[in-house]
């Protein structure tokens, strides 16, 4: 039986004290106290994990014979920074762990006179030869607590067990190695942070409450609510090698890579993928978990709404800055006998995605380093921030659940053993491993903004496509970047093979960007070859202006309407490229850009295209006629 466990950790500790902050905030100091993004000074969590191994390891040198804590089971196994490059396969393994710990927040002081107070510390080196001060050697901190104040520090910790038994031994050992760490924070050497109390309340198992019984889906689509319950990094890009920034989006992989994760570490630990025999309470899910299909979560902040991608068809007048659509175009226009503007080119995007839904979502930067234990200072090179994603008030993550790869006749038990496994909360999201609450929701409860839906029927002898997640697409072998032509003959092939031969590229129009994904985790993760080539997506909010062969109206109809349901499949190619199985429940090994990963989510004829099509609003356009040979 396997527990989510919560305690409470209460850290006093004595002022001065000191960590960090990666944001400037007053001119003249050099250094200020770390905040949350509600201005409370927090001790980090990954601070508290780091001193709990290190006691850890220092109390068991001792060679006591009663004290074992499974520092590398419960902690996780650390990266060895001198590990050689040739030697992946220890690296791009996911190194769990079972204890997560919050960020502790201030909750009380002493009561000292408050004009004593935030008057800043200052320190100097000496030259010893000139007696002097030092050339750059004058820091100024912020002091907000009076020397010798007691300052207390509170927050949660989530442990996953196995059994109640291991929940008592844990607690043993956590509260030992807590105690028996004497500072925290930074200028250690001259008295700073001295750690006075520490005290760990009696773990509380988290009930699982019993979620209400779901309707069965006509469609075997369900929706997703997801809430972190603390700031969350899903890095997209590296920047510099040691930036993550992360993305306002939650992909489908990392929903499912977290419940995975998490499940496993509650049972142990000992493998590395959901497999026969891992939990014999939930079988049906264990046979179907690769079956299971997740879509992206977009953020809103409307309950029960889920934000639509602006399609890459708009342009904007380069004067008023009012959005048009050109999808419908026969070819480039002019607006107001002005050349439009298109995303690539807007300084501002906030008005346009305000349109479809999105809100405004604060970010949060944080910097971290790797210490050495031994010097106790920072690991050269160990230097890394985080650029994360701050869930603020009402803001929620809304996705989608599809179920139709699993047998009907086990849908029911997967999604009540899947009610269940996500009843105590879901650790370990993202970078920041944030505790979330995720919760299955009946199909169509999550609405679309009211001026963006899906509308599957042929139009206008049409079906306008727009990617809402990357996709895998075009053969990067087949294109050439100095011949366009390549491209439009990539994006027909794809369209016509993806359809069975129903589907063409109407007037040969569309608006498409794409992007290349890779590097060093994800080819020796994935990829099964001796040569690094990276995946060349097709990027969110691509547009596909599409229309059916003829006599074949009734096929491409019911391909748009699957595609709407359960996303783009994997093309032909692809599939030998990356040498994946033919099973579509298998080709997680081998490539994340799939389906059942959230990639490849279609909408079909937005509202916008037709409503702001600048031929239908009487706006003055001038349709340029180009030469052939042009």
């Amino acid at each position: 039986m396997h527990i989510v466990a919560e305690l409470k950790i209460s850290i006093t500790v004595r002022a001065p004290f000191l960590t960090q902050s990666s944001a400037p905030e007053d001119y003249g100091l050099d250094a200020v106290l770390a905040r949350d993004n509600e201005k409370r000074f927090y001790i980090p969590g990954t601070l508290i994990i780091g001193k709990l191994r290190q006691a850890w390891q220092e109390l068991k040198s001792l060679q006591t014979a009663k004290f074992k804590p499974k520092i590398d089971d419960w902690l996780g196994k650390t990266s060895d920074p001198n590990q050689e490059i040739d030697e992946p396969e220890n690296t791009v393994l996911p190194q769990r762990k079972r204890l997560y710990i919050e960020n502790l927040i201030l909750s009380e002081t002493g009561d000292e006179p408050e004009k004593s107070k935030n008057s800043p510390n200052f320190r100097i080196r000496m030259n010893s030869e000139r007696g002097v001060v030092d050339h750059g050697a004058y820091i100024v901190t912020e002091r907000p607590f009076v020397a010798g104040e007691k300052i207390i520090f509170q927050g949660i910790a989530h442990f996953l067990a196995t059994n109640k038994q291991e929940i008592k031994e844990f607690y043993s050992y956590l509260k030992t190695g807590l105690q028996w760490i004497s500072q925290l924070g930074a200028n250690r050497t001259i008295g700073f942070g001295e750690v006075i109390e520490v005290d760990v309340k009696q773990p509380i198992p988290i009930s699982s409450v019993q979620a209400k019984r779901l309707p069965i889906s006509e469609n075997a689509i369900y929706d997703l609510c997801i809430r972190p319950q603390s700031p969350f990094c899903i890095a997209e890009r590296r920047i510099f090698g040691n930036l993550f920034q992360s993305s306002k989006v939650i992909p489908g992989n990392v929903i499912k890579g977290t419940i995975a994760n998490m499940w496993i570490a509650l049972l142990g630990g000992k493998t590395n993928q959901v497999n026969e025999g891992l939990d014999k309470n939930r079988p049906e899910l264990i046979r179907h978990f690769d079956a299971l299909r997740f879509t992206h979560a977009f953020p809103s902040t409307q309950q029960q709404t889920r934000p639509v991608i602006p399609p890459l068809s708009l342009v904007k007048d380069t004067i008023d800055k009012e959005v048009y659509d050109i999808a419908l175009c026969e070819g480039p226009v002019l607006i107001k006998e002005r050349a439009p503007e298109f995303a690539v080119d807007w300084k501002k995007h906030s008005d346009v995605e305000e349109r479809f839904g999105w809100p405004s979502i604060k970010q949060e930067l944080r910097v971290r380093t790797a210490i050495e234990s031994e010097k106790r200072r920072a690991r050269e090179n160990q230097l890394f921030a985080y650029e994360m994603v701050v869930p603020e008030n009402d803001l929620a993550w809304y996705a989608h659940l599809d179920l139709s790869a699993v047998l009907e006749t086990d849908r029911p038990k997967v999604v009540e053993q899947l009610q269940s496994l996500l009843a105590q909360g879901v650790t370990g999201l993202g970078k920041t491993k944030a505790y979330t609450h995720i919760e299955l929701l009946p199909e169509k409860t999550v609405k679309l903004p009211n001026n963006s839906h899906f509308e599957i029927a042929l139009k206008e002898g049409v079906w306008i496509v727009t990617l809402q997640t990357p996709a895998l697409l075009c053969n990067p072998h087949e294109l050439n970047a100095s011949q366009v032509d390549n491209l439009k003959q990539a994006y027909s092939n794809v369209w016509h093979q993806l359809s069975g031969g129903s589907l063409q590229l109407s007037m040969e129009r569309f608006f498409a960007t794409q992007s290349l994904a890779g590097g060093f985790y994800l080819w020796k993760r994935f990829q099964k070859t001796q040569t690094y080539q990276p995946y060349l997506l097709t990027d969110a909010g691509s547009v596909f202006v599409l229309s059916p062969q003829k006599g074949k109206e009734q096929h491409a109809q019911e391909c748009i309407e699957k595609w709407c349901l359960n996303g783009l499949p994997v093309p032909k190619w692809a599939i030998k490229e990356y040498k994946l199985s033919d099973k579509p429940e298998e080709q997680w090994s081998n490539c994340p850009y799939i389906p059942q990963n959230g990639y490849g989510e279609i909408a079909v004829n937005l509202p916008i295209h037709w409503d702001r099509n600048p031929q239908n609003k009487k706006v003055k356009v001038e349709l340029i006629h180009q030469e052939k040979n042009v």
